[in-house]
């Protein structure tokens, strides 16, 4: 029998065991925590939207054959696992500040720029845009009515010098200047250019920092060129007093939600009109000021975003107006309302109407597109317009 002298210890016994113990033990802690993750998916009820990230989530898809078979099922479920991950608010925010502390200005797709300006990145792919281009072409020659088509540009086509080198976006400002030479497109439209104006007022608060629209100062030298009879401000400011809202975080932020943003501030005019509907339901004004108090401050304008609303101004001059528009028209669109007496304002997006029968209806109207580079780059809902 050995004496306890003699035992022999195994080099490195110790150190093994403590290492297996602890990789037990971790073993144990994710295998508990998944275990609970797939546990609260069940107990949980779904979540309709994140207003941490300001957008709807996905729900859980219907199942079908058609869908099962071709793998767009499991596409769809894949994306509603994703949007409904327990405790998701808090898993994007840890991950942003992971992202901050390695010295990244990028997090889901948004780059910090100078000045704490908050970019889209994008590819430099404009094809969806030149079909939609083309759609509004036909359109315009098929229609009797006067029309023309203002295309914003971005802050990235604007405010280039905010944006951070080596970042791939797409070159607005070429691509508008290109179109605006071309001829051959929207020679049966009048076409306004909106990256000079805007341009020329790149130092000026044009853009929010934190959301993709444009101020309601950016979107008031947007409607001096598109108007042919503009109202100064001060004579708005006259009868409406400028109100402002700050602490406003928008869509950008929601997808960055990184460090060291500052929030921007929100200007508008509750400019009185006669009546207001929104597909089909009356509302006392234009305006949401309740949404001031919610994430999506710029949801104020025009109430959100509906198919069609339909706007009796207090104006009285015979004239009137429909736009087709993305929600960068929201808070250009009550500075319009000293220019015609009655608008039809249209979102493809959610209009269910036949195009060519209201615009035949309405055949004395003039008829403005007003979207946002980035829409006509990506939507595909510009066909509604042959229908």
């Amino acid at each position: 029998m050995l004496e306890k002298s003699e035992v022999k210890r195994i080099p490195g016994s110790s150190k093994n065991s403590i290492k297996n113990t602890l990789e037990y033990k971790m073993t144990l802690f994710f295998t508990l925590f998944i275990l609970g993750v797939f546990v609260l998916y069940f107990l949980m009820p779904d979540n309709e939207k994140s207003e941490w990230e300001n957008r709807y989530l996905e729900q859980a898809p219907k199942l079908s054959v058609t869908d099962l078979l071709d793998g767009t099922y499991m596409t769809k479920y894949e994306d509603y696992i994703n949007d409904q991950i327990p405790f998701r608010d808090g898993f994007i925010k840890v991950k942003a500040v992971a992202e901050a502390g390695l010295l990244k200005c990028e997090n889901n797709g948004i780059v910090k720029g100078k000045d704490s300006y908050l970019f889209t990145k994008g590819k430099d792919d404009t094809t969806v845009f030149d079909k939609n281009i083309d759609i509004i072409d036909q359109f315009a020659k098929s229609v009797d009515s006067r029309v023309t088509v203002a295309i914003a540009p971005n802050a990235s086509g604007v405010l280039e010098d905010k944006v951070p080198k080596g970042f791939m976006m797409p070159n607005q400002a070429e691509k508008l200047d290109a179109l605006y030479a071309d001829k051959t497109l929207l020679k049966d439209a009048r076409v306004v250019d909106l990256k000079s104006v805007l341009r020329a007022r790149e130092d000026e608060y044009i853009y929010y920092r934190t959301d993709h629209h444009w101020t309601t100062n950016g979107a008031y030298y947007a409607y001096q060129e598109i108007s042919e009879n503009p109202i100064d401000l001060s004579a708005i400011s006259e009868n409406v007093k400028a109100m402002e809202a700050g602490d406003f975080l928008g869509t950008l932020y929601a997808k960055y939600k990184g460090l060291f943003v500052n929030s921007d501030i929100i200007t508008y005019y509750d400019i009185p009109v006669l009546k207001y509907s929104a597909d089909g339901k009356e509302y006392a004004g234009l305006l949401d000021t309740d949404k001031l108090s919610a994430f999506d401050k710029y949801g104020m304008f025009m109430r959100g975003n509906f198919g069609r609303c339909d706007v009796k101004t207090s104006t009285k001059n015979g004239k009137s107006l429909i736009i087709f528009k993305d929600s960068y028209a929201n808070c250009l669109i009550p500075f319009l309302t000293y220019d015609y007496e009655d608008i039809i304002v249209l979102d493809l997006r959610y209009a269910k109407e036949s195009i060519k029968e209201l615009v035949s209806d309405h055949k004395d109207s003039d008829i403005l597109f007003l979207y946002n580079f980035d829409f006509l780059n990506e939507d595909n809902h510009f066909y509604k317009l042959m229908k």
